[in-house]
């Protein structure tokens, strides 16, 4: 029976010629079509340009022979996919060196429709490892416990820090100093242009793995918005901002956690203080200017410089400036730091200032206007229970500034008394509340908690015996000194303390959960290497400076084979890391072989040579090395730390 289908007969080139209004039906598509050579997990460039990315990292093959600059960034489209109308009326929106929106035709071949960013676009950069993250507003200082949301916020690319010089005012093209993006070939052509030049004596800012060794974004993040005008109408300005934020703030501290203060809380509170705000772009073009060897621009500088010292001059004769109605107000906090960062300023960078202040002048303001507002702790104290995370920077910055400024020695060296109880805290400064914060190694110090006030107690007793072992008149060591038994006795009981610290340590609690475990394994190593140094270096002072101990007695020399033990073990020094000072100069001092004096000379100049430089502690140890005599004989107004 022939079936009912009309194609179910066998069909001849005849038949179908017959029923010339049909034709022959189409062939099924196969189920595995040959798959397209786009790319759609492969760089930015290579989707720009519809070509298969291999994906290599850092910059895939592709992008490399052809000059370009590789970008595997997150990308969001808000408002999904449109339809394209005309090319010629795509605009972008761009932020002008004003901080105005204008209005720019897109080119349909350029650097911006293949990279997708050029200088001030306004886009969403989400952390790859936390894109469930959304835009937020600038969050409260209030809040001591929340994870720093600058890291894993949205973020406004404003372009690109190539790492030229700044000519300083006038000469400097302040305007051109942030660079859209560009490739590879292009940035080598406007570095050569401009003088910047990589050779093999090139600061090391410039080598592989180094600082500018690629492009720096300029990318600052929403929880710092608005920014002032003061940064937006000069881009120079902004550029040092960001270098603060990006890589100044990460060397001041004892590894950068995710709760680095220096980079969230700071930069926060200097968006409500202008004197604040200029001695942060000061210290970043500071730093800046020594890891590319180039010179500090101290006309810029002496500008910014004009408003920070009649701030503390107002806060000092006015005590009333500081009370406000709000218990919470930035400007409670804000003298207090602005006089920590002059310090600081002071100690790493004592000629840019033309004006010879000791740092131990703006530290005793921060002690006078502590004192002013009856201690920290009760501004750090907030309605819901927890503290203020401005007011704990303030008390640890004071209290590392003050402690290590006593230890140091010399003329003028003193502690603010009853700041260091046990529990690190005391009359003045923001007590430890529990075990954790007691024996946890604290980010902002390097130490942990309980180290602090054992340092301090340090300090204080060799300060004693110091007035007493060193003559006035002749500044050498008096002959045969001892220390009274008293002495010798809260000397020995404070070193068993000291050795019980050491070896109780809780480690950091603010290690990234983005991190791997090898990363996590090797910062923790070397937060307890970092920790444990500064204990055994406290007791070398104490044999040497109160004990009058000899450099060959075995305490002293078991200290600093420990001492040695961990610094090979670490990398300190290494030019993206931050090097403990104070134990690496006080065990350098007291080594007697040419091996262990070269590995203290060496660990000093990497501090020098990526950027926080210590000008002090090195030709102090090589003048101990030549004559034989202590180093607390040679300090004068020094900072060793």
């Amino acid at each position: 029976m022939p079936s009912s289908h009309r194609w179910a007969q066998t069909a001849t080139p005849q038949s179908i010629a017959g029923r010339g209004h049909r034709s022959v039906p189409r062939a099924k598509k196969s189920l595995n079509p040959k798959p397209k050579t786009r790319s759609r997990a492969g760089c930015w460039p290579c989707r720009a340009r519809k070509i298969k990315c291999g994906e290599e990292k850092s910059s895939c093959n592709n992008c490399t022979n052809a000059g370009k600059a590789c970008n595997y960034t997150v990308r969001l489209n808000w408002e999904g996919r449109t339809r394209k109308t005309n090319a010629e009326s795509d605009e972008t929106r761009i932020v002008g060196s004003s901080g105005d929106l204008l209005s720019h035709p897109e080119p349909s071949n350029s650097l911006i429709s293949s990279r997708g960013v050029e200088f001030g676009i306004q886009c969403q950069h989400l952390n790859q490892t936390h894109p469930e993250c959304a835009l937020s507003q600038r969050p409260p200082l209030q809040s001591e416990n929340v994870e720093e949301e600058w890291q894993s916020s949205g973020s406004q690319i404003y372009g690109y820090d190539l790492g030229l010089e700044d000519h300083d005012i006038p000469q400097n093209d302040d305007m051109s100093a942030i660079a859209p993006e560009m490739s590879v070939i292009e940035r080598d052509r406007l570095c050569r242009d401009n003088g910047l030049k990589r050779t093999t004596n090139c600061p090391m800012a410039l080598e592989p793995g180094g600082y500018y060794s690629t492009t720096v974004p300029v990318r600052i993040s929403h929880t710092l918005q608005p920014i002032p005008k003061e940064l937006l109408n000069n881009p120079m300005n902004l550029l040092y901002f960001h270098h603060f934020i990006n890589h100044t703030a990460r060397l001041m501290t004892s590894h950068d956690c995710p709760e680095n203060v220096f980079r969230s809380v700071l930069p926060q509170m200097a968006l409500h203080s202008p004197p604040l705000m200029h001695l942060i772009l000061i210290y970043s073009a500071c730093h800046r200017a020594r890891i590319l060897n180039h010179p500090e621009p101290k006309y810029r500088i002496s500008t910014w410089m004009s408003d920070v010292l009649p701030s503390l001059r107002e806060a000092l004769s006015n005590p009333s400036f500081l009370d406000t109605s709000d218990p919470q107000d930035p400007s409670l906090i804000a003298p207090l730091l602005t006089a920590l960062m002059f310090a600081s300023l002071e100690i790493i960078s004592p000629a840019i200032f033309p004006l010879l202040i000791s740092w131990r002048v703006h530290l005793q303001t921060a002690r006078q206007l502590i004192m002013v507002k009856g201690g920290l702790s009760r501004l750090a104290r907030q309605p819901d229970g927890s503290r203020n995370r401005a007011v704990l920077l303030v008390s640890r910055w004071f209290a590392y500034l003050d402690v290590m400024g006593a230890l140091s020695g010399g003329i003028g060296a003193e502690l603010l008394l009853g700041a260091y109880d046990d529990d690190g805290g005391g009359l003045w400064l923001v007590n430890r509340e529990n075990e954790e914060e007691l024996y946890g190694v604290d980010c902002a110090l390097g130490f942990s908690g309980r180290c602090l006030p054992l340092l301090a107690r340090v300090a204080e007793l060799a300060g004693q015996c110091d007035q007493m072992r060193i003559d006035a008149a002749t500044g050498k060591i008096v002959p045969d000194w001892k220390p009274h038994e008293n002495i010798r006795q809260r000397a020995e009981s404070l070193i068993q303390e000291i050795c019980d610290s050491a070896n109780m340590q809780l480690g950091c609690t603010h290690t990234s959960q983005r991190s791997s475990l090898r990363e996590d394994e090797s910062m923790m190593g070397q937060i307890y290497s970092t920790n444990k140094i500064y204990h055994w270096a406290a007791i070398i002072v104490i044999a040497k400076r109160v004990l009058a101990q000899l450099p060959d007695a075995p305490i002293v020399q078991e200290m600093v084979q420990r001492i040695i033990l961990h610094l090979k073990g670490q990398q300190f020094g290494r030019p993206m890391g931050w090097c403990p000072v104070f134990p690496v100069f006080v065990a350098g001092c007291e080594a007697v072989t040419a091996d262990d004096q070269a590995l203290f000379d060496r660990c000093i100049s990497q501090i020098q040579r990526y950027g926080l430089h210590h000008v002090d502690a090195s030709p102090i140890m090589h003048k101990v090395w030549e004559t034989g005599d202590p180093w607390e004989t040679m300090i004068e107004h020094q900072f060793l730390a």
